[in-house]
C-alpha cells in the first residue's frame, strides 16, 4: 500500500511541473501566430507526444529572436526551447540535451532571374546581400567580408524576408532549411527557387537554463527519443506543408 501511494504521488508530482517555453519562429516547426502564441509541428509534437510522457506541462510563450530566446534562457525566465543550435558560446551558457531533434539542411532562396545557380565557394556571394534574423547562427560559409548579412529584427522574419527578397531589397533569403520556405510559397507572393549551402546539416537539440535539474533533462530526452523513433514528428510537419 505505501509503495503503491509512493508511486502516486510521484506521479502526480511530475504531472503538477510547468515548463516556461520560448522559441524562434521556423516554420513549419515553430509559427509565430500574433498574440504572443505559437503553433507548428514542433508544438504539436512536445505538447501531445513528448510532455505526457516525460511527465510535466508546457506553457508556451510567443516566438521571439533567437538573441532574445538565449538570454531569456540563460537568466532563467524560460525553462525550456524546443530546438536550438549548439555553439561553444551557447554551451557555456545553457544545458542542452543529448537527443537529437532535427538535422536542418540549409539554403538560399533566390528570385528565378538571379545569376546564382549553384555554391561552390564562399566567394560565389561575393557583392550579395542576404537576409536572415538577429541573432541566427549562420554557417560559416556565409562568414565571408564580402558578403552583406541584411539582418532581420522581427519574430517573423521568414516572411519579412520574402518580402525583401519580392521588392528587390535583397538578393537571397537565407533559410536553415528548406520546408521553411516550401511553407510560405503560398502567402509569400514570390516566385522563387532554392540553391543549396554546400555545409554540412544543422544540428538542433532541447535546451534548458543551465541550473536545470539533470533528472528532468534525461527525461525529456528519454521522452524525446521514443517519440522520434515512432515517427511522429514527421507526421506533424505532413499537417503543415503544402501539397506538392
Amino acid at each position: 500500500m505505501y509503495r503503491c501511494l509512493l508511486a502516486l504521488c510521484l506521479s502526480c508530482s511530475l504531472q503538477a511541473q510547468t515548463l516556461e517555453v520560448g522559441a524562434f519562429s521556423v516554420a513549419p516547426w515553430i509559427i509565430a501566430t500574433g498574440n504572443d502564441k505559437v503553433s507548428g509541428a514542433l508544438v504539436d509534437f512536445y505538447n501531445q507526444d513528448v510532455a505526457p510522457r516525460a511527465g510535466v506541462t508546457l506553457r508556451w510563450h510567443g516566438a521571439v529572436t533567437v538573441s532574445r530566446l538565449v538570454e531569456d534562457l540563460r537568466l532563467g525566465k524560460l525553462q525550456f526551447s524546443p530546438i536550438l543550435t549548439r555553439t561553444p558560446e551557447r554551451l557555456q551558457q545553457l544545458r542542452f540535451g543529448n537527443t537529437l531533434v532535427a538535422r536542418f539542411e540549409p539554403c538560399l532562396a533566390v528570385l528565378p532571374a538571379s545569376p546564382l545557380k549553384q555554391l561552390n565557394r564562399p566567394e560565389d556571394l561575393a557583392g550579395f546581400t542576404i537576409g536572415w534574423t538577429v541573432g541566427g547562427k549562420n554557417p560559416d560559409f556565409l562568414d565571408n567580408p564580402g558578403i552583406n548579412m541584411d539582418r532581420t529584427g522581427v519574430p517573423e522574419w521568414e516572411l519579412a524576408n520574402l518580402g525583401k527578397l519580392r521588392l528587390g531589397r535583397i538578393d537571397a533569403a537565407y533559410f536553415s532549411n528548406p520546408l521553411t520556405p516550401l511553407f510560405f510559397r503560398p502567402i509569400a507572393s514570390v516566385q522563387y527557387r532554392l540553391v543549396k549551402i554546400p555545409v554540412p546539416p544543422i544540428a538542433l537539440y532541447p535546451v534548458y537554463p543551465p541550473d536545470t535539474d539533470p533528472a528532468l533533462v534525461a527525461r525529456m530526452d528519454k521522452a524525446i527519443a521514443k517519440a522520434l523513433s515512432e515517427g511522429r514528428l514527421e507526421r506533424h510537419l505532413s499537417n503543415y506543408l503544402p501539397p506538392e
